[in-house]
């Protein structure tokens, strides 16, 4: 039953806008654009027959404005070729292309351009159909109006596809589908993939034409486009009939079940639908039910003059022989065959050949243009790429240059450092065996000389000292233990009798965790606690030294916290910027604290 909601709406608009110009008297002009807009409304809801009611009264107020008689024009003519009333588009659309040249309007004249090779097509006038079509595109690309040109495209391949010509037509779909994606317009680009969809159809290749709209068919209901959807679900829907998919089929008819309701009956999109749910009673036996269905298709094609009559025809003989009726099934199909005849015999071929050789010649020489035109401005474009490359190279270069030299010259303060050090620890071990063991061993030869009971003591003393400096020099054992045994071993050992010593590490010194820590890792830890402990015991005099190291998860925490006066902690002294190179390089930070009551701390987090 048809929605006579949309009639309601619209009489009711105009009596409302008619009795508001009387009492205000309202341009007549206004009131044309008032219905103009109406129609437009009414148009996108599929409701065309209305739209076409609407644009009468349209025409009436339009006042000789021509921009608003074009559109009306263009809009009137478009309902009309929508649902098949062709004879009365076609001089519409004339007329609409008429002022479009006098208004240069160039979407009314790629709108109409369209829209009259539709007309063309339908009435099987294929000359006049291309042309129109060409002179669409040329308007389009001059104005880079995209999905125009798509939207040509694709009518040229549905051309080609009806008249069996399917690689010329799927060479146009590509065309289409590529100028719609670069307008990024959804509706031309599913509109493309059904042309395509169609030609895989009629070369019988089922499954490719199911799949080229199946994968997208939620995005297509997803646009609510009513037209669209009709038209992409009709290759669809007859391709899985085809391959017996008739389940799949019933379940896709039904999701298109409120489009259909809303399109027009006489609309192509709505007979190609019910062109389908005869082939699916016919799948189903039902032959009678598909006759009935197909002689309702054939009265509505009578009034669309844009659906293919021979086609039910074939249908309609077909099922006609299922059901027995021989002769009348002969009788409709010699009248299909009479109406193909006349088709081939237009000439239609051989004038869509000779639009394919003009048109790719013209594409040629188009490109060969711009070609011309893009190699001049690729050259100037290189010229200054090149340029803008080379003062990037030098600017680059220049900054690696500079960078290098600060790292070099970075390196070279470390080494400096590094080498003061060294030269300052072997002064200070040459002052120890000098001023300490060599003092002692001539203690040794008084007290031999002397015959004194104390040389012997004076020797365990000698060989204190020299474990000391031979600790300071290298840790014993070091391959032999880890890091954590080394260091309690020499914190025992610290030269501070009246100082208590407290070694404590996280896990315990024997766990498995300390063998982890390779050797030259653990030489820079021992180096860094023995500077901070030496220099406690070089410049304070403490009462306690506290040292604590932890390993957890690859982190090491040294902490050393002490009291006394202490002195020459403010990092200036060379044994200390040794110690810093050390952290720097095993990538850790130093950090000191002054805890208040002569307490002091030092942290590395390596």
């Amino acid at each position: 039953m048809k929605n006579r909601h949309p009639y309601i709406i619209a009489w009711f608009l105009i009596l409302c806008i008619s009795a508001c110009s009387e009492r205000n008297g309202t341009d007549t002009s206004d009131r044309a654009a008032a219905f103009l807009d109406s129609a437009q409304t009414l148009s996108g809801q599929s409701q065309h027959a209305q739209a076409v009611s609407i644009l009468d009264s349209a025409m009436a107020y339009s006042n000789g404005n021509d921009t608003l008689m074009a559109y009306i024009y263009a809009e009137k003519a478009n309902n009309l070729m929508t649902i098949g009333r062709m004879e009365e588009a076609l001089p519409l659309a004339k007329q609409a292309l008429s002022l479009g040249e006098k208004l240069n309007d160039n979407e009314i004249l790629i709108n109409q351009y369209s829209t009259t090779g539709i007309i063309y097509r339908r009435t099987n006038i294929p000359d006049s159909a291309l042309m129109a079509y060409r002179k669409g595109i040329d308007i389009a690309r001059k104005v880079d109006a995209k999905d125009y040109v798509a939207n040509l495209y694709n009518n040229i391949a549905v051309m080609f596809v009806e008249q069996d010509r399917y690689k010329e037509g799927t060479e146009y779909a590509a065309l289409a589908t590529k100028w719609a994606r670069e307008a990024k317009d959804s509706i031309e680009l599913f509109s493309a993939l059904a042309t395509k969809s169609a030609a895989m159809l009629r070369m019988k290749r089922y499954k490719e034409s199911a799949e080229a709209i199946s994968s997208e068919f939620k995005n297509i209901l997803a646009l609510g486009y009513v037209p669209l959807t009709l038209k992409t679900a009709s290759p669809m829907l007859r391709s899985l009939v085809e391959l017996g998919k008739t389940a799949e089929a019933q379940t896709f008819m039904q999701q298109i079940q409120p489009a259909l309701q809303a399109a027009d009956p006489t609309s192509n999109g709505a007979i190609g639908i019910l062109e389908i749910q005869a082939a699916l009673l016919h799948s189903q036996g039902d032959y009678r039910k598909e006759l009935a269905l197909l002689n309702r298709l054939d009265t509505l094609t009578k009034q669309n003059g844009g659906i293919p009559r021979e086609r039910i025809l074939v249908s309609q003989a077909d099922c006609l022989g299922k059901l027995g009726d021989t002769s009348a099934a002969l009788r409709l199909m010699n009248k299909a065959y009479a109406l193909t005849d006349s088709l081939k015999n237009s000439g239609m071929s051989r004038q869509m050949t000779e639009f394919t050789v003009k048109y790719k010649t013209q594409e040629k020489e188009l490109m060969i243009a711009q070609l011309a035109a893009e190699r001049a401005n690729q050259q100037s474009l290189i010229t200054i790429l090149i340029l803008a490359l080379v003062l990037l190279a030098a600017g680059i270069l220049f900054a690696l240059y500079r960078r290098h030299i600060a790292r070099k010259e970075n390196e070279l303060a470390l080494q400096r450092r590094f080498i003061e050090g060294l030269e300052s620890e072997r002064a200070r071990l040459a002052r120890e065996l000098h001023d300490g063991v060599c003092n002692d061993l001539l203690g040794v030869q008084l007290a031999l000389d002397s015959g004194q009971s104390n040389a012997a003591q004076l020797v365990r003393h000698i060989m204190t000292d020299v474990r000391q400096i031979s600790h300071e020099l290298m840790p014993p054992r070091f391959t032999m233990e880890n890091v954590a045994q080394i260091l309690s071993d020499y914190m025992e050992n610290i030269p501070l009798p009246d100082c208590k010593v407290d070694f404590r590490c996280t896990p315990a010194k024997d766990d498995e965790q300390w063998d982890t820590v390779n050797t030259a890792v653990s030489f820079d830890i021992y180096r860094i606690i023995q500077e901070l402990t030496g220099n406690i015991v070089r410049h304070a005099k403490p009462s306690f030294i506290n040292v604590t190291i932890e390993k957890n998860d690859g982190q090491i925490h040294l902490t050393v916290e002490n009291d006394g006066a202490e002195g020459g902690s403010d990092g200036q002294g060379i044994g200390l910027q040794s110690m810093a190179v050390r952290v720097k390089s095993l990538n850790g930070e130093i950090s000191h604290a002054d805890m208040g009551n002569g307490r002091y701390r030092v942290e590395v987090e390596l």
